[in-house]
């Protein structure tokens, strides 16, 4: 997932897309081949389950397997990329018990984080694009989550890059997304193509 996060892409602590609200789309499978900013990428998608995806993507930094999740957000397809085995949350959340006062450094480090964007089109080539953040900004934020939403550099949390990992309480992300869902600015296009 580095190269998506040295395009500036900002990932999430926490899913917006779980087995309560994943969808199917064969569509999705098959082999994409884009160009990102001068680079070429092939990414390869099969199912693994009733509702999740393999994504082998190969870059010119190498080699990366991410999991794919999708749901429908007001009747648009939404996914959600994660380079982590979904086993490894049990435990982390056992862990860390609930509330938010949990989150430090140590958590910020081992706990897998998401990628979250939509897909615009599937012909002739499929076509994505990323949720922004920092464009998104607070115009989306509702007041009820102000208080809860944070932002860490992704050097803190372990990474690389300019993106930043983003704190929004799973019960308040898919609402967070609901009301950026139809705006243009908040997501980010990367240029893929054939």
């Amino acid at each position: 997932m580095s190269c998506l996060m040295l395009c500036g892409c900002q990932s999430f602590l926490y899913p917006l897309i779980t087995d309560a609200n994943a969808v199917e789309e064969p569509k999705i499978e098959g082999t994409h081949h884009w160009r990102i900013r001068g680079d070429d990428y092939q990414v390869v998608i099969s199912k693994v389950a009733k509702t999740a995806y393999k994504a082998v993507v190969t870059a010119p930094e190498g080699k990366v397997d991410l999991l794919v999740r999708l749901t429908k957000i007001k009747g648009q397809l939404f996914f959600q990329l994660s380079s982590y085995p979904v086993e490894s949350l049990k435990k982390l959340d056992e862990q860390a018990g609930e509330g938010m006062e949990w989150v430090t450094l140590v958590t910020l480090t081992q706990r897998p984080n998401y990628l979250i964007g939509k897909v615009v089109s599937f012909e002739p080539h499929l076509r994505i694009t990323f949720f922004d953040v920092l464009a998104a900004g607070e115009k989306h934020w509702s007041e009820e989550m102000a208080d809860s939403y944070h932002s860490y550099p992704r050097e803190s949390s372990g990474g690389s890059g300019p993106g930043a990992l983003v704190i929004v309480p799973p019960d308040k992300l898919r609402a967070y997304i609901e009301r950026a869902a139809d705006d243009p600015k908040c997501f980010q296009d990367l240029g893929f193509a054939e």
